[in-house]
C-alpha cells in the first residue's frame, strides 16, 4: 500500500509547487498604473533643467574662444592674465566682464598683447565692448567683427594693424563709438562706415590712409567727434560734415574751404 501512494504524493507535491509559484508571480506582477502615473512629475523636472546645460554649453564656446585669443597674443607674456586658461568662471578672468550670463565686454587695453587678432572673435556675438588699444597687435582687422551686432565700442588705437579698414565694420549697427588711430592702416575710407547711423566717435587719426573722404559719413547725423588727422586724404571736406562739432582734419592734402571750427590735432 505504502508504494502505491507513493507517486500520488509526488503529483501533488509538484500540483503544490505550481500553485505557490504562480501566488509568487501575481505578488510580484506589474506595478500599480496609478503609481506610474505619479512618476510622470519627475520626468517634468529632468526636462526644465534642458536650458541650464544649453547656457552652459554657450558659455563653454566663448571660454574656448578666448582661449584662442590668448595664445594667439602670447598670453604668457601679457601684464595681466590672471586667472586665464584656469578653471575659474570667465567672468573673474582679467579683462572679462559678464552680464546676466553672457559675455559683454572684452577689454585688454595696454596689456602688452602681440600678434593677430584671432576671426574667431567675432563668434563673441553678445559683445558690448571690445578694446584693445595700447597693445603691439599686428596684422590686418578680421572682417569677421562686422559680425558682432550688439558692439558698442571698438578700440583698437596704438597697435600695429596694418591693411585696409574692413568695409564689414560698416555692419555694427549698434557701434557708439569707433577708434582704430594710431596705427598703420592703409587705403581708403570705406564710404560702408556710413551706415553706421548711432556714431558718435570716429577716430582714424595717424595712419596711412589715402583718397578722398567719402560723403556716405554724412549719413551719420549724431556724429560729434571726427578725427581723420594725419593721413594723406585728397579732396574737399563733404559738405554734410561741417556740422560735425569736433573735427580734427590737420595733416592731410584736402582742398577747398574747411569749418572754422576744425581742429589742429597733432600725432
Amino acid at each position: 500500500m505504502r508504494g502505491e501512494f507513493g507517486p500520488l504524493r509526488t503529483r501533488a507535491c509538484v500540483i503544490l509547487a505550481t500553485v505557490v509559484l504562480a501566488a509568487m508571480l501575481l505578488a510580484c506582477g506589474p506595478a500599480d498604473p496609478a503609481a506610474t502615473a505619479e512618476a510622470t512629475p519627475d520626468v517634468a523636472v529632468t526636462v526644465e533643467a534642458t536650458p541650464d546645460i544649453a547656457v552652459t554649453t554657450e558659455l563653454a564656446e566663448e571660454r574656448e574662444i578666448l582661449v584662442v585669443l590668448y595664445h594667439a597674443t602670447n598670453g604668457e607674456s601679457w601684464t595681466y592674465n590672471s586667472d586665464w586658461l584656469t578653471d575659474t568662471p570667465i567672468e573673474f578672468w582679467h579683462g572679462v566682464g559678464l552680464k546676466e550670463g553672457k559675455l559683454r565686454w572684452l577689454e585688454l587695453n595696454d596689456n602688452q598683447l602681440t600678434g593677430e587678432i584671432p576671426p574667431e572673435l567675432g563668434q563673441l556675438t553678445d559683445l558690448v565692448t571690445l578694446t584693445f588699444n595700447d597693445n603691439q597687435m599686428t596684422g590686418e582687422i578680421p572682417p569677421e567683427l562686422g559680425q558682432l551686432a550688439n558692439l558698442e565700442y571698438l578700440g583698437l588705437n596704438s597697435n600695429q594693424l596694418t591693411g585696409e579698414i574692413p568695409p564689414e565694420l560698416g555692419q555694427l549697427a549698434s557701434l557708439d563709438v569707433l577708434g582704430l588711430s594710431n596705427n598703420l592702416l592703409t587705403g581708403e575710407i570705406p564710404p560702408e562706415l556710413g551706415q553706421l547711423v548711432d556714431l558718435h566717435s570716429l577716430d582714424l587719426n595717424n595712419n596711412q590712409l589715402t583718397g578722398e573722404i567719402p560723403p556716405e559719413l554724412e549719413q551719420i547725423d549724431d556724429l560729434v567727434g571726427l578725427n581723420l588727422s594725419n593721413n594723406q586724404l585728397t579732396g574737399q571736406l563733404p559738405v554734410g560734415l561741417f556740422t560735425v562739432d569736433f573735427p580734427c582734419l590737420s595733416g592731410n592734402q584736402l582742398t577747398g574751404p574747411l569749418p572754422p571750427n576744425a581742429y589742429w590735432c597733432g600725432r
